[in-house]
Protein backbone atom coordinates (compact mmCIF):
# COMPACT_ATOMS: atom_id res chain seq x y z
CA UNK A 1 0.00 0.00 0.00
CA UNK A 2 1.58 3.65 -1.10
CA UNK A 3 1.68 6.41 1.88
CA UNK A 4 -1.78 7.66 0.17
CA UNK A 5 -3.29 4.66 0.92
CA UNK A 6 -1.92 4.37 4.32
CA UNK A 7 -2.58 8.15 5.72
CA UNK A 8 -6.35 7.57 4.02
CA UNK A 9 -6.88 4.24 6.39
CA UNK A 10 -5.42 6.16 9.14
CA UNK A 11 -7.73 9.22 8.34
CA UNK A 12 -10.72 6.74 7.73
CA UNK A 13 -9.60 4.87 11.73
CA UNK A 14 -9.44 8.02 13.55
CA UNK A 15 -12.44 9.64 11.97
CA UNK A 16 -14.23 5.91 12.83
CA UNK A 17 -12.63 5.94 16.43
CA UNK A 18 -13.64 9.57 16.98
CA UNK A 19 -17.15 8.52 16.11
CA UNK A 20 -17.22 5.77 18.48
CA UNK A 21 -15.62 8.03 21.23
CA UNK A 22 -18.74 10.90 20.83
CA UNK A 23 -21.60 8.13 20.49
CA UNK A 24 -20.36 6.30 23.65
CA UNK A 25 -20.21 9.80 25.16
CA UNK A 26 -23.54 10.45 24.44
CA UNK A 27 -24.63 7.45 25.68
CA UNK A 28 -23.22 7.98 28.80
CA UNK A 29 -24.73 11.27 29.58
CA UNK A 30 -28.05 9.63 28.41
CA UNK A 31 -27.48 7.15 31.18
CA UNK A 32 -26.07 9.23 33.56
CA UNK A 33 -29.14 11.67 33.59
CA UNK A 34 -31.49 8.87 33.65
CA UNK A 35 -29.71 7.56 37.17
CA UNK A 36 -30.07 11.21 38.00
CA UNK A 37 -33.92 11.25 37.07
CA UNK A 38 -34.64 8.12 39.20
CA UNK A 39 -32.64 9.57 42.17
CA UNK A 40 -35.08 12.57 41.98
CA UNK A 41 -38.04 10.75 41.62
CA UNK A 42 -37.17 8.51 44.77
CA UNK A 43 -36.00 11.20 46.89
CA UNK A 44 -39.74 13.59 46.07
CA UNK A 45 -41.42 9.86 46.75
CA UNK A 46 -39.51 9.96 49.64
CA UNK A 47 -40.87 13.35 50.75
CA UNK A 48 -44.82 12.85 49.62
CA UNK A 49 -45.03 9.39 50.36
CA UNK A 50 -43.38 8.47 53.88
CA UNK A 51 -41.84 11.82 55.44
CA UNK A 52 -44.24 14.53 55.20
CA UNK A 53 -47.76 13.70 56.76
CA UNK A 54 -49.11 16.57 55.83
CA UNK A 55 -49.05 15.35 51.68
CA UNK A 56 -50.86 12.29 53.27
CA UNK A 57 -53.68 14.03 55.26
CA UNK A 58 -54.20 16.55 53.12
CA UNK A 59 -54.42 13.69 49.98
CA UNK A 60 -57.03 11.89 52.59
CA UNK A 61 -58.89 15.01 52.97
CA UNK A 62 -59.26 15.60 49.16
CA UNK A 63 -60.07 12.08 48.25
CA UNK A 64 -63.00 12.32 50.99
CA UNK A 65 -64.34 15.33 49.88
CA UNK A 66 -63.95 17.32 53.03
CA UNK A 67 -63.10 21.11 54.06
CA UNK A 68 -59.63 22.39 53.13
CA UNK A 69 -58.87 25.53 53.98
CA UNK A 70 -59.06 27.02 57.28
CA UNK A 71 -61.24 30.28 56.67
CA UNK A 72 -63.71 28.10 54.89
CA UNK A 73 -64.31 25.48 57.46
CA UNK A 74 -61.57 23.15 56.73
CA UNK A 75 -58.43 22.07 58.79
CA UNK A 76 -55.27 23.50 56.86
CA UNK A 77 -54.07 26.88 56.96
CA UNK A 78 -52.58 29.20 54.11
CA UNK A 79 -49.46 27.48 54.27
CA UNK A 80 -50.06 24.03 54.46
CA UNK A 81 -52.40 24.33 51.37
CA UNK A 82 -49.41 25.94 49.50
CA UNK A 83 -46.70 23.80 50.28
CA UNK A 84 -48.98 21.01 48.89
CA UNK A 85 -49.80 22.96 45.87
CA UNK A 86 -46.11 23.74 45.46
CA UNK A 87 -45.04 20.17 45.83
CA UNK A 88 -47.52 19.74 42.80
CA UNK A 89 -45.66 22.74 41.30
CA UNK A 90 -42.61 21.57 41.75
CA UNK A 91 -43.27 18.41 39.86
CA UNK A 92 -44.87 20.47 36.78
CA UNK A 93 -41.01 22.49 36.57
CA UNK A 94 -38.95 19.61 36.67
CA UNK A 95 -40.88 17.48 34.30
CA UNK A 96 -41.51 20.92 31.62
CA UNK A 97 -37.86 21.26 32.05
CA UNK A 98 -36.86 17.18 31.46
CA UNK A 99 -35.24 16.47 35.05
CA UNK A 100 -38.56 14.09 35.46
CA UNK A 101 -40.12 12.09 32.60
CA UNK A 102 -44.14 12.88 32.48
CA UNK A 103 -44.23 8.94 32.67
CA UNK A 104 -42.48 9.23 35.57
CA UNK A 105 -44.48 11.39 37.17
CA UNK A 106 -48.19 10.07 35.84
CA UNK A 107 -46.66 6.94 37.16
CA UNK A 108 -45.88 8.37 40.75
CA UNK A 109 -48.20 11.27 41.05
CA UNK A 110 -50.90 11.22 38.66
CA UNK A 111 -53.60 10.13 40.55
CA UNK A 112 -52.75 12.95 43.06
CA UNK A 113 -52.39 15.58 40.89
CA UNK A 114 -55.46 15.19 38.86
CA UNK A 115 -57.51 14.89 41.88
CA UNK A 116 -55.83 18.03 43.46
CA UNK A 117 -56.58 19.84 40.16
CA UNK A 118 -59.85 19.07 39.89
CA UNK A 119 -60.85 19.19 43.61
CA UNK A 120 -63.32 22.64 43.61
CA UNK A 121 -62.17 24.38 46.58
CA UNK A 122 -58.76 23.85 45.30
CA UNK A 123 -59.51 25.94 42.19
CA UNK A 124 -61.52 28.23 43.82
CA UNK A 125 -58.16 28.74 46.30
CA UNK A 126 -55.45 29.31 42.85
CA UNK A 127 -58.35 31.55 41.54
CA UNK A 128 -58.13 33.51 44.55
CA UNK A 129 -54.23 33.74 45.46
CA UNK A 130 -54.33 34.95 41.54
CA UNK A 131 -56.66 37.42 42.00
CA UNK A 132 -56.30 38.69 45.60
CA UNK A 133 -52.68 38.22 46.03
CA UNK A 134 -51.38 39.48 42.80
CA UNK A 135 -49.95 36.73 41.51
CA UNK A 136 -51.19 35.74 38.09
CA UNK A 137 -49.06 32.43 37.50
CA UNK A 138 -49.30 30.98 40.98
CA UNK A 139 -49.43 27.36 40.57
CA UNK A 140 -49.41 27.11 36.84
CA UNK A 141 -46.63 24.43 36.37
CA UNK A 142 -48.96 22.65 38.64
CA UNK A 143 -51.79 23.70 36.50
CA UNK A 144 -50.23 22.61 33.14
CA UNK A 145 -49.07 19.50 34.47
CA UNK A 146 -52.77 18.50 35.11
CA UNK A 147 -54.00 19.77 31.91
CA UNK A 148 -51.12 17.32 30.24
CA UNK A 149 -51.82 14.40 32.76
CA UNK A 150 -55.98 14.42 31.74
CA UNK A 151 -55.16 14.47 28.22
CA UNK A 152 -53.16 11.59 28.37
CA UNK A 153 -55.08 8.51 27.47
CA UNK A 154 -54.29 6.28 30.95
CA UNK A 155 -55.45 9.16 33.20
CA UNK A 156 -58.53 9.59 30.81
CA UNK A 157 -60.97 7.35 33.07
CA UNK A 158 -59.42 9.21 36.91
CA UNK A 159 -59.69 12.62 34.97
CA UNK A 160 -63.58 12.23 34.47
CA UNK A 161 -63.77 10.33 37.99
CA UNK A 162 -62.15 13.30 39.92
CA UNK A 163 -64.18 15.55 38.14
CA UNK A 164 -67.39 13.99 39.19
CA UNK A 165 -66.05 12.86 42.86
CA UNK A 166 -66.79 15.61 45.04
CA UNK A 167 -70.25 16.89 43.72
CA UNK A 168 -72.77 16.15 45.84
CA UNK A 169 -70.38 17.49 49.02
CA UNK A 170 -71.18 20.36 51.00
CA UNK A 171 -69.89 23.23 49.60
CA UNK A 172 -67.20 25.16 51.32
CA UNK A 173 -68.25 29.14 52.54
CA UNK A 174 -66.37 31.86 52.35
Amino acid sequence: MDSIGWRALLVVGFLLGQGVLIYTFYETQKMTRQIEMIRLAKELSADFYVKDGLYRELRNAIEACQPLYKSWGGRFDHDEINRYLGFFEDIGYYASNGFLSKDIVGHLYGAYIIEAYEYPEIRRYIALLRQNAKQPTAFEQFEKLAIELEADARFAELAKAARGMCQGAKPTSG
